[in-house]
């Protein structure tokens, strides 16, 4: 049987140590050099100070990015929407449907009823405003189905 020293014992330990510590030394090694890769040696302190100026940038753009879509949303809300027509026959005699009724609203249904009605000699066209969802000005019956259906689209 191999009897071992106390400083026999020691020394292997020491070697164990040496060679963990070797292994640790080599993969530190192998991570700065992938930290620090692509340029020339700089110091640690420079590359995160770096790492933050650009991280600095990137939430500025994030934020006017974001104030933009928000002042897009706002200006959508008042973009025209929806849109509805209706065709009619404001004449008894006549058979086809050429006057008509459109009304063009926003997101919160302000906008305007447009109509034309076609008469024997002539064509007049009537425009009425739309204030969320009500007319300032009493709506024939092919308006207001009109205004209804738009405002429901």
């Amino acid at each position: 049987m191999i009897q071992l020293t106390l400083e026999q014992i020691a020394l292997a330990g020491l070697a164990v140590l040496v060679i963990v510590f070797i292994i640790q030394n080599f993969i530190l090694r192998k991570k700065l050099k992938e930290i620090f890769k692509g340029g020339t040696r700089k110091n640690l302190e420079s590359v995160l100070e770096e790492q933050i100026k650009k991280t600095d940038k990137l939430e500025q753009e994030v934020k006017k990015h974001l104030e933009d879509i928000l002042n897009i949303k706002s200006d959508f809300k008042k973009a025209t929407q929806k849109v509805e027509v209706t065709r009619f026959n404001s004449l008894e005699e006549s058979g086809s449907n050429q006057s008509f009724a459109l009304a063009a609203l926003d997101g919160q249904n302000n906008g305007y009823v447009l109509t034309g009605l076609y008469l024997r000699d002539n064509v007049r066209f009537y425009i009425k405003p739309i204030e969320k969802g009500s007319p300032k000005f009493k709506l024939s019956k092919e308006e207001e189905e009109t205004l209804e259906k738009a405002m429901k689209s």
